[in-house]
């Protein structure tokens, strides 16, 4: 199932009891499924530029699928703190 609505209203950050953070999904008015193919490659797709590091193609890739506001990848300063804050979490992983 698809949340097709992710925006910063209808998403929390949830710290649970251990310490650790998991996000909570509000407002499920907007679903959709995704055909088991589809699904495979957009992971499959995220999950090769993610392990290569690849920023620029992670930013442009969560543009294509609308994750992230076209405006925000528009303005340089914008990218740029998208882009580090990739970096970091690149990092950490």
């Amino acid at each position: 199932i698809l949340h097709a609505d992710p925006h910063a209203g209808n998403l929390l950050k949830i710290r649970l009891d251990d310490g650790t953070v998991t996000l909570g999904y509000l407002d499920f008015g907007l679903l959709s499924t995704i055909p088991m193919k589809v699904r495979d490659a957009l992971v499959c797709s995220v999950a090769l530029q993610v392990f290569s590091r690849d920023v620029d193609a992670v930013s442009s890739l969560f543009g294509e699928l609308q994750l992230i506001p076209q405006y925000i990848l528009d303005d340089d300063s914008e990218r740029l703190a998208l882009a580090e804050a990739l970096e970091i979490t690149f990092g950490n992983s």
